[in-house]
């Protein structure tokens, strides 16, 4: 009886979770390094014009090397040629005081998300496209960038 509980409580704050999320992707990393030609490209429907909290995940192993990662983001409307925003966000690996690794980890595996606000002016199609700005042409041990959008 206890486990039946318990999973009814995992689906319920899964399907409210669900629920808030408009959209989530992640990419793979071919030898799990980010190369910095490798510009990632996500394409997401925005359903009405507000503000959204969007947010920058990486998936790495705790054997990653650096402190933390500039990324920069580009967003572009399908029906318009300029830049809506490009921006570089710094997403912090680790905690500069004790050098521990700041995102959730289980086992080798660490996943770091960098929340941002974002209001879109319009719904239709937006592409996002993010690339790392380290001086290094690649960042080692990174296995998934990805993108998720709350509503």
């Amino acid at each position: 009886m206890k486990k039946q509980k318990a999973l009814f409580l995992l689906f319920i704050i899964a399907s409210f979770t669900a629920c808030n999320q408009l959209y989530n992707e992640h990419k793979s990393l071919p030898g799990m390094h980010w190369e910095k030609q490798n510009k990632l490209t996500f394409v997401v429907d925005i359903p009405e014009a507000k503000e959204y909290t969007l947010k920058i995940n990486l998936r790495h192993t705790s054997h990653i090397q650096i402190g933390n990662v500039p990324v920069k983001l580009t967003i572009n409307a399908e029906n318009q040629s300029n830049e809506l925003e490009n921006q570089v966000f710094v997403i912090p690996i680790r905690d500069p005081a004790t050098g521990d690794l700041v995102g959730s980890a289980m086992g080798d595996i660490c996943d770091t998300e960098y929340p941002i606000k974002f209001t879109f002016k319009q719904k239709g199609k937006y592409t996002l496209t993010l690339e790392h700005q380290m001086e290094e042409e690649k960042i080692e041990s990174i296995m998934e960038i990805g993108i998720n959008i709350d509503k």
